[in-house]
């Protein structure tokens, strides 16, 4: 998972969920045999606790990828320190189980999809930046010169 942002969520796992989806490839559009991907999903929530026992945080993660290795289940203290967030669920490909000391690690991990803001706040950087500006004004002038020449 490319770009994670420096996260740390310690606690327990609750309500864990475990799912596939199918995913249909890429493939040219109309495409009756496009391949199918099962993906495996895992959901669950890290709840964490303040000193007299009381919920300090609920911290919703999502595994998912072409396949999960490593075992999870609820009650078990865990630690994640790299992740995502994407809508409030922070999505991570390795969930480290300080109750049975191993590593839940996905393969063929998937990104979440960039949130549309996030891409209205690219294009906006990209249009005020320098180069963009020197790029149009050079496509101006080729476009001037080949039409020109017609």
């Amino acid at each position: 998972m490319s770009a994670d942002a420096r996260i740390r969520i310690v606690g327990r796992v609750r309500e864990i969920n475990r799912g596939t989806e199918e995913k249909k490839q890429w493939s040219i559009a109309g495409n009756p045999y496009a391949k199918r991907k099962s993906i495996q999903i895992w959901r669950f929530v890290v709840v964490s606790f303040d000193k007299n026992g009381n919920v300090a945080q609920r911290a919703p993660v999502e595994l998912r990828g072409e396949s999960i290795l490593g075992l999870l289940d609820p009650g078990d203290e865990v630690e994640i320190t790299s992740g995502r967030p994407y809508y409030g669920t922070t999505w991570t490909d390795r969930v480290y189980n300080k109750s049975t000391h191993s590593i839940v690690k996905v393969e063929g991990s998937l990104a979440p999809p960039i949130p549309a803001e996030n891409v209205g706040r690219f294009l906006a950087k990209v249009i005020r930046s320098p180069f963009f500006k020197i790029l149009l004004l050079a496509l101006t002038i080729f476009a001037f010169y080949v039409f020109k020449k017609r």
